[in-house]
């Protein structure tokens, strides 16, 4: 992966902001980050890998930088997972989560896994609950992934949520779907190829793979 940094130097920039924001005690410390970091960027160099937007790829490799918040955050919460798989102190994925809450408003509790390829957008918002987060997702500003009495709905893989929509409560979403701005879905059954649109009783109206390619690289 193609990064202006090393491993070491980017556990060291996110030990200082978890030590200026939330400075313990305990402080946290490079060797707390060590690993979990290697751990998180494999991931990101997956994710970022998938995805076809230019600022995400130089010289025929993912790019991450640390100065575009979105692939700033999108690292944040896989190194928040990888700090709470390694049983890490539980402090410390915590203020991990409370870190990419306080610079990009996202809501994405520790322990939820993200999928190997996700492309959030501008997230300032969004909240994704403990659903099973699908493959090739994207999240824009204002979303929301919740549950109704602790039953979250199945999502398929290929899912754009555009901003301001929400997917809540018991239902089973197709692959190849996206919701239109300000769309909710509330226990409510979407069947795959579609673009969903309107207030309850939506309208499903068919279409292609495009959107998702315009995001993703996907298989062939």
């Amino acid at each position: 992966m193609y990064a202006e940094f090393t491993a070491e130097e980017l556990a060291e920039y996110t030990v200082r902001q978890l030590n200026v924001f939330f400075p313990g005690p305990p402080a946290v410390g490079v060797a707390d980050l060590r690993s979990p970091v290697d751990a998180a960027l494999a991931a990101c160099e997956r994710c970022f890998g998938g995805i076809a937007l230019p600022l995400y790829e130089r010289h025929g490799a993912p790019r991450f930088d640390r100065y575009h918040s979105d692939q700033y955050c999108t690292y944040l919460a896989y190194l928040g997972n990888a700090l709470w798989r390694a049983g890490s102190d539980p402090s410390i994925p915590a203020r991990v989560f409370a870190l990419n809450k306080a610079l990009h408003g996202l809501n994405c509790m520790y322990d939820t896994p993200l999928p190997e390829v996700i492309l959030l957008v501008h997230v300032l918002g969004s909240v994704l609950g403990k659903a099973a987060l699908p493959n090739y997702l994207v999240v824009a500003q204002g979303v929301t992934i919740g549950a109704i009495a602790g039953v979250f709905p199945t999502l398929s893989d290929g899912l754009i949520l555009s901003a301001g929509s929400s997917i809540i409560g018991p239902g089973t979403i197709g692959r190849n779907v996206m919701l239109e701005p300000h769309v909710h879905v509330l226990k409510t059954d979407v069947p795959p190829d579609v673009r969903v649109s309107g207030a309850a009783p939506h309208r499903f109206v068919p279409h292609g793979e495009a959107a998702l390619r315009t995001f993703f690289r996907l298989p062939s």
